[in-house]
């Protein structure tokens, strides 16, 4: 516990240095802390445009699966398919079809 406690001191006590430091020691007429600042504030601003960027790929994605979803049908646990409860027709299967698959559905619940 008191290695601990004397690693915790040790530890907070190189850090006040350094901040110390970084105010006192000047490097070509300009403190280390001032020059640390307009590294940050130059990195700061070029990085601005990327993450625009990248937030307006996600919102195209994001849109894009959004549209992608919409055409989707999803069979819920009572039978009744989120197109079905929102009235859009199922046309995209040929009746010979739907009655064939209607049948696979009836035996698998019926496995159930």
């Amino acid at each position: 516990m008191l290695n601990l406690i004397g690693w915790i001191f040790k530890t907070t006590l190189f850090a006040i240095i350094i901040l110390i430091a970084g105010q006192v020691v000047e490097y070509q007429g300009r403190t280390i802390s001032d020059r640390v600042k307009t590294a940050l504030n130059s990195i700061k601003g070029s990085t601005a445009p990327v993450s625009r960027q990248v937030s307006n790929g996600f919102k195209g994605a994001v849109k894009s699966a959004q549209e992608a979803a919409s055409d989707l049908v999803i069979t819920s646990r009572s039978g009744a398919t989120s197109a079905a409860r929102t009235g859009v027709a199922n046309a995209e299967f040929a009746p010979a079809d739907q009655k064939e698959l209607h049948k696979l559905i009836q035996t698998s619940r019926a496995k159930k």
